[in-house]
């Protein structure tokens, strides 16, 4: 199927019961690969494990950062992953145990693109939303359960969304927030907690399809997406309102974020209109947060919808993208170390890829997957590229897409959902186990 969609660019009932062990898993794998979910309250800290050297991930554009120590995977969560960092315990985190799931399950049940995949933190993953081809944006929903490999249906949101953007407070609800309800830009958010949905705070500004949330102190923060105020508010659970973190009114859209400890990282996007080669930061806990723009450190080249994926070495790795509106994607890569700070060149990709994924394997690695080349079709090629500057590694998906999610699961695994794709009898989902094969997801 040619590609449709460079539109991106702005970019009851059958019970599963997880025994208090498994629950526990689910969690702590959520909390390593999810750090600015579970780093506050008493808990003191990012979950922390020593067996595990994690993977991270995140879903849409980007990724996260995984936390631990040791090889890939290794020894599964270092017993129960360190300190549980605040989050509540299984018995009342989301319910407790997942929602029930309905009917006996199937496969995916439809196309989509400009979706969300949220892993939530019993250990489903919740996808929602987006087109399907020829179609408006949809309100509908449906859960991923890994243990039986089978999708099974969700009740719809009140209302529809695409290009939108998703965060999981501490409390275990999903936020979601950004992109258009059919073709309005959406000002209201949306929450679902344990199979209900509802509608949450709107943002005193409409945010368009460039806001992305970002998870972080067991709340949320929005960044980008508006034309006017601050560049980046701050969701008080308290008061529901989302209040300024910072006082820029400079549009900015599709730069790449990174959040690292209480530091978000900006790299590129076009401000005021212009594309750029900025590294910016945001000190999110200091007393006055304010936008501050590195001097003498920059992308050699402007980037728009690159990805900004953060390491647990620290490192920033930044890939794909395009220079400007009226150009492809790029095959060079960067390496940001924030201590300097210096922005290196990494290791060139095999294509050039927009719309495309990045998801950190282990302390040092990302795996760049899918995207648009620049003959605009899908591309099937997933790369390993490493901070150390070792050759890459080329592998390929099941099939080429674009416009998809990666949502890294408890075992290890990267679910692969939607996007559009360059051939028939591809699996609307799949995943790559953490020994690099790939399976059905059905």
């Amino acid at each position: 199927m040619k590609k449709h969609a460079r539109w991106l660019l702005p970019f009851a009932l059958t019970t599963i019961a997880l025994a208090r062990c498994n629950l526990d898993d689910a969690r702590n794998t959520y909390c390593v690969n999810h750090p600015g979910v579970c780093q506050s309250g008493t808990g003191g800290g990012t979950a922390t494990g020593t067996g595990g050297g994690n993977v991270g991930g995140g879903d849409g554009m980007g990724g996260g950062g995984g936390i631990g120590t040791g090889g890939e995977m290794g020894g599964g969560m270092g017993g129960d992953a360190g300190t549980d960092a605040g989050m509540p315990d299984a018995g009342i985190l989301d319910g407790g145990a997942c929602p029930p799931l309905v009917g006996t399950g199937g496969a995916m049940s439809g196309d989509r693109i400009g979706h969300t995949a949220t892993l939530t933190p019993c250990g489903q993953v919740l996808v929602f939303g987006g087109y399907r081809l020829g179609a408006e944006a949809n309100a509908s929903a449906e859960i991923y359960d890994l243990a039986s490999n089978k999708w099974y249906p969700a009740a719809s949101a009140p209302a529809p969304r695409a290009r939108h953007s998703a965060a999981v407070l501490g409390d275990g609800r999903v936020l979601f927030a950004g992109g258009t309800e059919d073709t309005t830009e959406a000002q209201q958010t949306l929450i679902y907690s344990n199979g209900v949905w509802s509608h949450g705070p709107a943002f005193p500004e409409a945010r368009t399809t460039g806001a992305q949330l970002i998870a972080y102190s067991g709340t949320a923060i929005v960044v980008d997406g508006n034309t006017t105020g601050p560049r980046l508010r701050k969701l008080n659970l308290s008061t529901n309102v989302w209040e300024p973190l910072d006082q820029a009114a400079i549009p900015v859209i599709g730069a790449a974020l990174a959040l690292v400890d209480h530091t978000l990282w900006s790299f590129g996007g076009e401000i005021g209109g212009t594309p750029s080669d900025a590294v910016q930061k945001i000190q999110l806990d200091g007393a006055t947060p304010a936008w501050e723009q590195l001097v003498g450190v920059t992308l050699w080249q402007s980037r728009l919808l690159a990805t900004a994926t953060p390491l647990t070495s620290g490192f920033i790795i930044i890939a794909g993208g395009v220079a400007s509106r009226s150009t492809y994607g790029n095959m060079a890569t960067f390496i940001f170390n924030p201590v300097g700070p210096t922005v290196t060149n990494g290791s060139l990709l095999n294509y050039a890829p927009t719309t495309h994924t990045a998801t950190a394997l282990s302390d040092t690695e990302v795996l760049v997957a899918g995207g648009a080349d620049n003959s605009g079709f899908p591309s099937a090629s997933a790369t390993i590229m490493s901070t150390s500057q070792a050759a890459v590694v080329r592998q390929n998906m099941p099939g080429g897409r674009d416009g998809h999610t990666a949502t890294v699961l408890p075992d290890g695994s990267i679910l692969f959902t939607g996007g559009t794709f360059n051939q028939p009898g591809v699996d609307l989902a799949t995943r790559r186990l953490p020994n690099g094969t790939w399976v059905s997801a059905p």
